[in-house]
């Protein structure tokens, strides 16, 4: 992702980052748990937004969805 690609990012309180791209794909950041950077969450989201690494919201056309915990079925 380049930095035009950034404007959906939103970090949390506890340094979580969290990221919705042009086509509502979701992405965690996990640069800092030595990978290689951005790991794609499944689902998708017009928009995101993230208190803690617990408290993550997040809103389609359809509706607004709090996040499970659980990368594999958000």
């Amino acid at each position: 992702m380049g930095k035009a690609a950034l404007d959906g990012t939103r970090p949390s309180a506890d340094g979580i980052v969290r990221h919705v791209n042009s086509a509502d794909d979701i992405y965690r950041w996990t640069g800092d748990q030595g990978s290689a950077g951005w790991t794609q969450v499944s689902g998708s989201l017009k928009a995101i937004s993230a208190g803690s690494r617990t408290n993550v919201w997040g809103a389609t056309g359809d509706g607004i969805y709090r996040y499970s915990n659980n990368d594999a079925d958000p």
